[in-house]
């Protein structure tokens, strides 16, 4: 699944000293039965590379059909034999959430991978709990129940040593990814078997839906036939039991000219994004943006009484135009008056640094701006030496960068024109930007680039500690959210984060900002996956505002 590519499309020449010490000998392994002995490496060796590992494959379930569909066979009964005589024998997924859409995005990404979901017709106690009619279910006995259960459990990182007394073998790759934490859902998993008369009420989901035609998931132009969840096109529509999966139907409720939003809601964005293109005007009313101060040591200082609830408040649509965003995007809503004192907003212009060195993070961070209605302006190196930057944006994101955000590409590793990065003059841009009220928001490693090149009173506390000292892993924390800032408007108080080499916050004498989330006092915020050296997570922020002249700086 990974084969050699040195700079992308780039030859090299291979010698044996560019080999890792272990393979220099070119021993046969069980997995490496040809050890390449070095020399040129092209693009059409590694295309041919995958071909031959792609025609192998097929050679293979080809020669042996039989036995590989007979132990995918048994792989599914053993499922079902496993799970009619353990827990979890069940999950179940009120539809009442804090965003619904978020569990109905949960639960057809498992549908559209052959887990079968069913929905409660009628109320039904189960260990003690009610549950309402819509609640939906997933019996664990059933041939794909491995599926569900492995990206809905808790992970635990196991213990293992190579000798009781040696170093923990610490995870190679993401070690926690509980959907339900990630996606704010409220999943409860049954430890005792299903009652009969619960399972008599469960009706399973898709069986009279036909599979959409010919469109495939991501037909360019198609029509979006789940307007409510964040996939174009046809999308989870293909797969019939997917398609069964709606959220409640959205509503209004109260009487007024203008339409309160939840920002609780995801789809209260893409909400806001159409309004605007429509041409209403939004107001933000609710919270105090003053909330908890950081002192020199980082730990949060005193909150101030909590703001009434955040809303993004919708003037100028008829009531028609409200009916059809609550519909479209499944949304709870309220018809009000226009709030005094409410803040006006004007549809923020979002750039988005695009690096010439691919980014995976800026590829789904631009994704994910575009499902939600933003109309993403991407920046180049070069566009940071081509006139002040709040002419064109009003916030910069830079998503999760390295090496390539400053410097780039080498000179004559690739065209001129890939050559570089953002360099002295990027920084320059950056900084008057901000001075002159723009907001800059940085994720994970590129806050290094903020705290550093603009001196920031800021310090990432585990950024240089070793990994038998502090590790992650790629897991799932929780951290405390300071709901009354604006930018943290429909958050939970208690809020899951995937933390993944990322900083942990101190500031020092000078700083001016808040603390938008911060890590327990004492003990541990490691919900699922893998953790080691907590206590230097203890009292430290997972994201600041900082000021910084007219604006502002997201870490």
């Amino acid at each position: 699944t990974e084969t050699a590519l040195y700079a992308y499309a780039t030859p090299r020449f291979y010698t044996m000293s560019d080999f890792p010490q272990n393979m220099r000998d070119l021993r046969p392994q069980s997995l490496y039965t040809s050890p390449w002995p070095g020399g040129w490496w092209r693009l059409r060796d590694a295309v041919e590379y995958m071909q031959t590992a792609s025609l192998a494959v097929l050679d293979y379930a080809a020669r042996y059909r039989e036995n590989v569909l007979l132990n995918r066979y048994r792989a599914g009964r053993w499922q079902i034999e496993k799970y009619t005589g353990a827990p979890p024998y069940a999950y179940l997924i009120p539809q009442q959430q804090r965003d619904p859409v978020a569990a109905v995005e949960m639960l057809r990404r498992l549908a559209f991978r052959g887990v079968r979901v069913l929905q409660l017709t009628s109320a039904a106690s189960v260990e003690g709990v009610s549950y309402p009619a819509g609640t939906w279910a997933i019996l664990m006995d059933q041939e794909y129940a491995e599926t569900a259960r492995q990206v809905l459990e808790v992970q635990h990182y196991p213990d293992l040593r190579e000798s009781p007394d040696g170093p923990l073998e610490q995870p190679y790759d993401a070690a926690g990814w509980t959907l339900p934490y990630q996606m704010g859902v409220s999943v409860t998993a049954l430890t005792a078997p299903v009652p009969e008369d619960l399972r008599a009420k469960l009706m399973r989901l898709g069986t009279d839906l036909p599979a959409v035609g010919p469109a495939t998931p991501y037909e360019p132009g198609g029509t979006d036939l789940a307007p409510f969840d964040s996939v174009p096109g046809a999308g989870f529509d293909t797969s019939p039991t997917a398609a069964a999966i709606v959220p409640p139907a959205g509503s209004i409720i109260g009487a007024g000219p203008a339409l309160a939003l939840d920002p609780a809601q995801n789809n209260t964005f893409a909400a806001l994004n159409r309004a605007w293109a429509m041409g209403a005007q939004v107001l933000f009313s609710g919270a105090s943006g003053t909330s908890e101060m950081a002192g020199a040591s980082g730990a949060p200082g005193a909150r101030t009484t909590a703001a009434a609830a955040a809303r993004y408040v919708v003037t100028g649509l008829t009531r028609a135009q409200q009916d059809e965003l609550a519909t479209s995007l499944a949304l709870r809503a309220e018809r009000v008056a226009a709030p005094e004192g409410a803040r006006p907003l004007s549809r923020p212009r979002v750039g988005l640094y695009r690096p010439w060195m691919a980014s995976m993070d800026e590829g789904w961070t631009r994704w994910m701006l575009e499902r939600y209605g933003f109309e993403v302006v991407s920046l180049y190196p070069g566009d940071f030496r081509g006139g002040p930057l709040g002419n064109r944006i009003d916030a910069l994101v830079i998503a999760d960068e390295g090496r390539g955000l400053l410097d780039g590409y080498a000179t004559g590793v690739v065209p001129a024109q890939y050559e570089g990065g953002i360099g002295t003059d990027g920084v320059r841009a950056i900084d008057a930007f901000v001075q002159a009220g723009g907001t800059l928001v940085c994720f994970n490693r590129s806050t290094a680039f903020a705290i550093r090149h603009f001196g920031l009173p800021v310090t990432n506390v585990v950024g240089g500690l070793e990994r038998q000292e502090f590790f992650t892993g790629g897991s799932v924390l929780e951290v405390a959210a300071t709901t009354t800032h604006p930018v943290m408007a429909g958050m939970p108080d208690r809020a899951a984060i995937f933390v993944d080499d990322s900083p942990a916050f101190e500031t020092g004498e000078g700083f001016t900002g808040e603390v938008l989330a911060r890590y327990q006092d004492t003990g541990s915020p490691l919900l699922s996956g893998y953790l080691l050296g907590e206590r230097f997570l203890n009292h430290r922020a997972a994201a600041l505002g900082v000021a910084r002249g007219h604006g502002h700086i997201i870490l």
